[in-house]
């Protein structure tokens, strides 16, 4: 079970980081969503624009970042175009814990 290769990027003092896409720096494997926590990020949007499963291991994964986040004082959002991965959040109620845009600019502006 794989964490997807994330690009990620900063907006003011926003960090994104995104699936798909040639924009930003590559992310390496063994730093990963936990280490940018580690590193002192304290909002971060998870661009999954172009996922097209999202399996437990994935949502998982998420979910401790989310707590290091918060545990952190930081905040992470997702972008969620996708409307099949949408209802995954929504059946697991996972949209209750993350705050979840269809759209990356709304997410970027909702800090």
């Amino acid at each position: 079970m794989d964490i997807p290769q994330f690009r990620v990027w900063t907006q003011g003092d926003i960090t994104i980081a995104c699936v798909t896409g040639d924009k930003g720096q590559a992310l390496p494997e063994a730093l990963g969503l936990k280490g940018l926590v580690s590193q002192g990020v304290k909002k971060m949007v998870v661009d999954l624009n172009g996922v097209r499963f999202m399996g437990s291991y994935v949502l998982g994964h998420l979910i401790v970042v989310h707590k290091l986040m918060r545990e952190a004082g930081g905040t992470v959002k997702l972008n969620c175009p996708d409307k099949e991965i949408l209802e995954v959040f929504r059946v697991t109620k996972l949209d209750s814990i993350f705050k979840v845009f269809t759209n990356l600019d709304d997410a970027i502006a909702s800090f």
